[in-house]
């Protein structure tokens, strides 16, 4: 868990230098095949599973017609397909092998293009 919040601490502090903050993070600790017992476990709340979306949508009574998923992987995009928001799936080169069976709304070079889709809409 200490891997998770130093690139939590880094990437929140990239965020700020830029002007940009998040209200909240969601995180899912578990998986099926996992190493530490007490997250191994299938759950509700990993992707694909829209569970965070949900909780989100919730608690800031978020526009899900207005809203965007980006990320590098199908389970990603099949998290927002299944809360109805806008898809944008990242081709980065580390991911490959965890995508191909998802139909996104949208395909990107990089975050920097998913950006600019998002604004150009």
């Amino acid at each position: 868990m200490e891997n998770i919040l130093a690139v939590h601490e880094k990437f929140d502090l990239y965020l700020k230098a830029n002007d940009l903050n998040f209200a909240e993070y969601y995180y899912c600790y578990h998986h099926p095949h996992g190493v530490v017992p007490e997250y191994t476990c299938r759950c509700r709340c990993r992707k694909p599973s829209p569970f965070f979306l949900r909780e989100a949508e919730k608690k800031y009574r978020l526009d899900m017609s207005l809203s965007w998923m980006v990320g590098d992987q199908d389970s990603d995009i099949l998290c927002g397909q299944g809360c109805g928001v806008k898809t944008i799936l990242v081709n980065e080169e580390h991911s490959a092998s965890k995508r191909g069976k998802s139909f996104p709304d949208y395909i990107a070079r990089n975050l920097e293009d998913a950006v600019q889709i998002i604004l150009d809409l």
